[in-house]
């Protein structure tokens, strides 16, 4: 009798562990979210939200706009976790990335340099162009605009080859 109440403690704490294990385990990975620094993005959540966290609200801003939505805004450069719990408790997280306006550079380098593989990245207040280019002519002039970008950014690089 003592032998059968061990295994049923036992056997119960295994099966709680199993079961936390298991729902641990079922949350995947964050997700990830990017924006551009004053723009906004609904989400539609699957399930009735009761809270939300940010990590950084000087980065990103949300507002549960219904009980299954959620308006998440870019403030300024950089990245923020941010935490959305349901009422049932299961949370999710989401990884939010914002970034500077980068498309009016990329289209003044598809503009200019039509043929050519050229990518603008960024990371946080940092800018950088990558790519292949057809010769090093061709290579030079982004370079050296990417230079006087100082007031977009506070760290330029390029690396182009040809």
């Amino acid at each position: 009798m003592i032998l059968r109440r061990t295994v049923s403690k036992f056997g119960g704490a295994a099966l709680i562990a199993v079961a936390v294990l298991g729902s641990v385990c079922a949350q995947s990975g964050p997700e990830e979210i990017r924006l551009t620094v004053g723009k906004s993005i609904v989400v539609d959540y699957p399930a009735d939200i009761s809270r939300i966290s940010t990590s950084n609200p000087d980065i990103v801003d949300y507002s549960a706009v219904t009980t299954r939505e959620i308006l998440i805004h870019g403030k300024s450069f950089g990245t923020a976790t941010l935490v959305v719990w349901t009422k049932s408790g299961q949370r999710n997280f989401y990884n939010v990335t914002v970034e500077q306006n980068l498309e009016p550079l990329r289209k003044l380098l598809r503009d200019t340099f039509p043929s050519e593989n050229i990518h603008v990245e960024s990371s946080r207040d940092s800018l950088a162009l990558t790519g292949l280019v057809s010769n090093k002519d061709v290579g030079d002039p982004p370079r050296r605009s990417l230079r006087r970008s100082r007031r977009i950014s506070s760290t330029t690089s390029a690396l182009l080859r040809w």
